[in-house]
């Protein structure tokens, strides 16, 4: 099995880099956190299966919205985080 990687838009991160000031880079990490839980997104999921992932990333817990095809993790949105 191929090992998944991390892909986004460019202009959703810098936007999302200058609302809550973390790159959609940094939010990768949240899927490295051995405690992550995965969550589907019934609410938004409606022409594609999207998730959340809440994952401790450095001393903070992330909210990050993403969906998952041809072992791709694609990063939608960060939707929280909480303060440093």
């Amino acid at each position: 099995m191929e090992k998944a990687f991390f892909e986004w838009d460019h202009r959703k991160d810098l936007l999302n880099q200058s609302k809550h000031a973390v790159s959609f880079c940094e939010a990768q990490e949240a899927f490295l956190d051995p405690y992550r839980l995965i969550a589907e997104d019934l609410e938004h999921s409606t022409d594609e299966k999207r998730y959340y992932c809440f994952g401790k990333v450095q001393h903070s817990v992330m909210t990050v919205r993403f969906t998952y095809q041809n072992n791709k993790v694609r990063i939608k949105k960060i939707y929280e985080e909480s303060h440093r």
